[in-house]
């Protein structure tokens, strides 16, 4: 067994450290980018700190997913450096621990980590999503709710089908009046049209057996502005008439629609058919390069040495994960109908471990031998 190995015990708590600290700066920094954006979203329609938060943590999965094989590439290589340059691997080579012990290390640590990206891409990630626009369409029906039951002062635009309903806060001279004027622009088929103003009016609750979210516009003291369709205003009058009530009925849901909660695109966990084919091989190439990213650890720790291609080998293999990322994933998904899938994960698998296992399998023995001068 390589897990509970001597291999284990050197490497595995330094590498789990560091990766852990990698992910959470990565993924803060993420996060903090999204902060104002996803708070300005919140507030706009009445949401708290912990909308925010919850806002915030959705977007989580998606930054660990990407973040996952550069995170190991960085952590494995410091670990394994560190180890080798301490003498420790050099330790369990007079031992008898073979230096393929390591690479098997790797090749574990990798797999686990490709299951993770895997995992967190295919079946959290979309639930993520889904869940981020449920939040944010409750909170938006929340506002609405909030705007149209509670007294006081309006300043909003609401549109609910052919007509629009601008809420407007109390003048300085109109002290005493709860609400400011109340304006309903109608638009009809034709493109004749309506404007209603309204200095007294209110919104009630009338539920019924049928319409249990239905709500009713009382207007009081109204004045209402009929208009011609474009085609015949140069040789029409505009209507003026004044009424003391009318009445408006609506359902919330008019103003307010509920979210669909059919997963829409994006939002769908992976799902191993043929329609999902696409989507499985770009999800499985991101995962491949978690155990390509770990061997090209130990490749830029023997590639680095003592001189100052240390410095450089690090960058180098950081540049070639993305391109990796990139590239890879292109070709694999150009592959998905050329190739049958067996044969699409053979050439992949090959493509992305093969060169890393062939330079390691070359100066593999190094593995264990501290650099000169380290």
């Amino acid at each position: 067994m390589i897990l509970p190995g001597p291999v284990f015990k050197i490497l595995g708590k330094p590498l789990v450290r560091r990766l852990a600290l990698l992910l959470a700066m990565v993924v803060g920094i993420f996060l903090i980018e999204s902060f104002t954006t996803l708070m300005e979203r919140a507030l706009q329609f009445g949401g708290n700190p912990w909308d925010v938060a919850a806002l915030l943590a959705y977007k989580a999965p998606e930054i660990v997913d990407i973040a996952l094989a550069l995170g190991l590439l960085i952590a494995f290589y410091f670990a394994l450096a560190e180890a080798r340059n301490k003498g420790e691997l050099m330790i369990l080579a007079t031992a008898g621990v073979h230096w393929v012990r390591v690479v098997g290390f790797a090749l574990v640590v990798g797999l686990v980590g490709g299951a993770v990206s895997y995992t967190v891409a295919g079946y959290v990630v979309p639930r993520a999503h889904f869940a981020e626009r449920i939040k944010m369409a409750e909170l938006r029906t929340g506002h609405v709710l909030q705007q149209i039951s509670e007294t006081g002062p309006r300043n909003e635009i609401l549109n609910m089908e052919q007509a629009s309903f601008i809420a407007t806060p109390p003048s300085n001279t109109e002290s005493g009046l709860e609400r400011g004027p109340l304006f309903i622009v109608q638009t009809n088929p034709d493109q004749s049209w309506r404007v209603i103003q309204s200095y007294d009016w209110t919104i009630v609750k009338t539920p019924s057996p049928d319409v249990p979210d239905g709500r009713r516009i009382e207007l009081l003291s109204l004045r209402a502005f009929d208009g011609p369709p474009p085609e015949v205003a140069a040789t029409s009058n505009l209507n003026v008439f004044n009424t003391t009530s009318a009445d408006l009925s609506f359902r919330l849901q008019d103003i307010a629609p509920e979210p669909a909660l059919v997963a829409a695109l994006g939002e769908n966990v992976l799902r191993f058919t043929r329609e999902d084919g696409r989507r499985i091989a770009s999800i499985g190439a991101r995962a491949l390069l978690v155990p390509a990213a770990a061997l090209l650890a130990i490749v830029a720790v023997l590639a680095g040495g003592s001189g100052r291609s240390r410095f450089f080998v690090l960058p180098a293999a950081i540049a070639l994960v993305m391109t990796y990322d990139v590239l890879g994933r292109t070709l694999v998904l150009d592959g998905v109908d050329v190739f049958a899938p067996h044969v699409l994960v053979v050439i992949a698998l090959c493509a992305y471990l093969g060169p890393a296992l062939l330079f390691i399998a070359w100066r593999g023995e190094a593995i264990m031998i501290p650099s000169r001068g380290g």
